[in-house]
């Protein structure tokens, strides 16, 4: 829900109805908003609070991002070179700090991406799949089928690697241009000990001189 708090606008997320006060879904809502809480980054949608809203139930309060997702801004993406490299660079400082702080995504995908209006900055949203080690009794698989890693899709469990793979499946949509294409090939390896082990290693490789042009 969009919601006006304070002359300030918020977003509200609640469980669908038939769902409240069932005690694994409001355990779940609650456990993505203290994973949300503690990734205080410019590139992540800010987690505000957590409790009881009117009707509605139990409530995460989070930012509202003025903007459109990466999904929707992807033909663009793939015209623009100057600002696919922005989106690029962003989104994986993100999923740099979501590993440092152990936690997992396991949800990376465009829709789950969204870039401000103003600026054109990313947001990574959604951590209601993600997974850490303060939530282990909660474990279990996920992922969006197109871009969840092949570990996941065999329910083998996941690792900061699957989100890597996830990664280069998205890169691959956002640009033809060959370092792109490389370093998403490496990405979606199947065996997870043949992608990049970290993200570092992973924009290092997509962002480094030697390159040349044209890129």
């Amino acid at each position: 829900y969009k919601y006006s708090k304070a002359g300030r606008i918020v977003v509200l997320k609640a469980l669908r109805e038939q769902l409240r006060g069932d005690a694994l879904s409001e355990e779940m809502l609650r456990k993505e908003y203290e994973i949300g809480r503690s990734l205080n980054h410019p590139n992540i949608r800010e987690y505000y609070s957590y409790g009881p809203v009117g009707d509605l139930g139990n409530c995460i309060e989070m930012e509202w991002v003025d903007g459109q997702s990466l999904e929707d801004l992807m033909p663009r993406c793939r015209e623009d070179s100057e600002l696919c490299d922005r989106i690029a660079s962003q989104m994986l400082e993100a999923v740099k700090f979501i590993h440092l702080k152990q936690v997992i995504h396991r949800d990376l995908k465009p829709s789950n991406i969204l870039i401000t209006d103003k600026g054109h900055n990313v947001k990574v949203i959604d951590f209601s799949l993600s997974d850490s080690d303060s939530h282990f009794v909660l474990k279990g698989n996920a992922g969006t089928a197109l871009y969840a890693s092949p570990e996941q899709t065999l329910c083998k469990g996941s690792d900061s690697r699957s989100d890597i793979y996830s990664l280069g499946v998205i890169l691959s949509e956002m640009s033809a241009r060959r370092r792109y294409r490389t370093v998403a090939l490496r990405c979606m390896r199947k065996d997870p000990a043949r992608r990049y082990q970290e993200v570092d290693e992973l924009s290092s490789a997509l962002f480094r001189r030697s390159w040349g042009l044209p890129l």
